[in-house]
């Protein structure tokens, strides 16, 4: 890994760190599992990426804390609200956002 690939990734876990939430994530198969998620409510920056209407929130969470992208009818239950995955709109080798509703 270079010197760059690690300054990115520490400063993604200072951004987690800093502004993530506690999330249970429900797999398809009923499995939980507890992650540190990012909770983004303003769609407008996906709109060109993807179809945003009727969506919740696009939820990112570090591939550190789930190695596999989130499946459509997958659950993030934050605070209480359960968020159902849509569809996954970006994925890099740090970390998977999915657009909710």
């Amino acid at each position: 890994m270079s010197v760059f690939d690690d300054a990115v990734r520490r400063g993604l876990n200072k951004i987690y760190d800093a502004a993530g939430v506690p999330a249970v994530f429900t797999d398809r198969d009923a499995n939980e599992s507890t992650v540190t998620v990012l909770v983004e409510y303003n769609l407008g920056v996906y709109g060109e990426v993807a179809d945003v209407s009727g969506m919740t929130a696009a939820i990112s969470a570090r591939k550190t804390d789930m190695a596999f992208s989130p499946r459509r009818g997958e659950t993030y239950t934050v605070n209480g609200t359960v968020y159902t995955v849509d569809s996954v709109i970006t994925e890099t080798e740090l970390e998977h956002t999915a657009i909710t509703a």
